[in-house]
């Protein structure tokens, strides 16, 4: 059921995927990150917030601190593993892999060195203090509104 605490929720989840796509575009090699990079952030951005965070919302502040550093990172592990799929079925098209069970494991050794190539503090920063912020607007907004 849609309630303002969604709406707000799903509105700064896909703000902080965007600005997670426009600050991590310069760890990619040569600064070329994929067509999909921005609409991808940004759709994982609304979704996971419209799911996790705005249905968890409206319990005090410090569980909207949580609610928000949770979906923070639950939306960096839909990212890299579309975008781990993504690169898995390239490789697979490529005959990079022997059978079924190597391309799953693919998908994981590739999801590592996305995390890798992204443990920046730059990014941590952003994704760490943009938590906190959406998750403090989703609860204020629940509280609020609800």
């Amino acid at each position: 059921m849609p309630t303002s605490a969604r709406l707000m929720a799903a509105i700064c989840f896909g703000l902080l995927g965007l600005a997670f796509a426009y600050t991590a575009t310069a760890y990619f090699e040569e600064a070329r990150q994929p067509s999909y990079w921005f609409p991808l952030n940004g759709g994982i951005g609304v979704l996971v917030g419209w799911i996790f965070a705005g249905t968890r919302a409206g319990k005090g502040v410090s569980s909207g601190v949580s609610n928000g550093i949770t979906t923070a990172v639950a939306m960096l592990f839909w990212v890299f593993f579309l975008m781990s799929f993504s690169d898995m079925i390239s490789k697979s098209m490529r005959h990079a892999y022997d059978g079924p069970v190597e391309a799953v494991v693919g998908v994981f050794e590739i999801m590592g060195d996305y995390a890798v190539q992204f443990a920046c503090m730059d990014l941590g920063i952003v994704m760490v203090v943009g938590a906190v912020v959406c998750g403090l607007l989703v609860e204020f907004v629940a509280k609020r509104w609800s």
